[in-house]
């Protein structure tokens, strides 16, 4: 009776450590957004006080991407003391990493395809994206693919360093890329930018708190539903005292899924879900986090390519 005790005591113990960590990946979510909006203002003052064009494009998108979510990432990543994986793909996982840096850019040219054959909408107009077809060499080499080249360095260390690392020291291998790919979809959904000003408003304080408190909601809801349905003991179960944590976190999916009322727009938003899934796994099978970084690049890159041949064919917009 007392082994038995101790074992429900311990399992209660786990659930309740994995319900919190879900708040706790969000509530860090939310500090890194921060952190790179403080970058952001900081890169914007320094601009302005050398003035416009002095500054060079790959300087400030480096700043933003490399300093703002790479960095956040890489100190949570050694503060949690997190498994990040930064060597090349594991031996045997090369096929998978290849098609995974490749499919996203292959899934933009598939969706320029169908757009424009089926429903005369290119995917300039879905990224809302316009290159001129006059543009130099050197402009689409400084403006478009070093910028892109950032965003997926500081973007893929945050999906796989904070999210992916933080899921499976949570619920372990098996079920650490479903879970992290939720909470990616979430996270790149999620209207963020609560703060427009530095010191905040009253307003962005209050808008602020309710970004926090529905952030952290759907969290711990994701922990609660997972440790219920895996729970094979049968030691917790849901609760009225979860209704609250639910009753918030339907809000804040609510919230979320607001940014996909409007059309070509949404499918923008939508694209990404598949492309962050995508590097995310590569990642996971890999245990490289280049093999995201370079799929998320090459993404974007396609993206800026077929826009531009868009343009070149009149088919983009303005």
């Amino acid at each position: 009776m007392t082994v038995l005790r101790e074992l429900r005591t311990d399992l209660h113990h786990r659930w309740e450590a994995t319900t919190l960590g879900f708040g706790v990946l969000f509530v860090a979510l939310v500090g890194i957004q921060l952190w790179k909006l403080l970058v952001m203002e900081t890169v914007q003052v320094i601009v302005d006080g050398f003035g416009l064009g002095s500054v060079p494009m790959g300087t400030t998108s480096a700043l933003v991407s490399l300093v703002g979510p790479g960095l956040g990432a890489l100190v949570y990543v050694r503060y949690r003391k997190l498994d990040l994986g930064t060597s090349r793909p594991r031996n045997g996982t090369w096929p998978i990493a290849l098609a995974v840096i490749f499919a996203p850019a292959l899934l933009a040219a598939a969706v320029s395809a169908v757009g424009n054959a089926m429903f005369g909408v290119s995917l300039s107009a879905i990224t809302q994206q316009w290159v001129s077809p006059q543009v130099s060499a050197e402009f689409v080499l400084l403006h478009l693919v070093q910028p892109d080249v950032f965003r997926g360095i500081g973007e893929g260390l945050l999906i796989c360093g904070v999210i992916y690392e933080s899921v499976r020291s949570l619920v372990g291998d098996d079920d650490a890329t479903g879970l992290a790919a939720l909470c990616i979809g979430y996270y790149w959904l999620m209207p963020w930018a609560p703060i427009d000003t530095i010191p905040p408003s009253l307003t962005d304080s209050i808008v602020f708190a309710m970004t926090v408190l529905l952030t952290v909601a759907f969290g711990v809801a994701v922990g609660v539903l997972y440790q219920t349905l895996a729970d094979t003991h049968q030691t917790n179960t849901l609760s009225r005292r979860h209704i609250p944590v639910f009753g918030v976190a339907f809000v804040s999916i609510l919230s979320v899924t607001s940014r996909l009322t409007t059309f070509p727009h949404n499918v923008h938003h939508l694209l990404w879900i598949p492309v962050l899934g995508l590097a995310v796994l590569g990642y996971a099978r890999t245990r490289s986090v280049w093999v995201a970084v370079l799929s998320l690049v090459a993404y974007q890159v396609a993206v800026h390519a077929i826009v531009l041949v868009e343009a070149t064919l009149g088919l983009a917009v303005v």
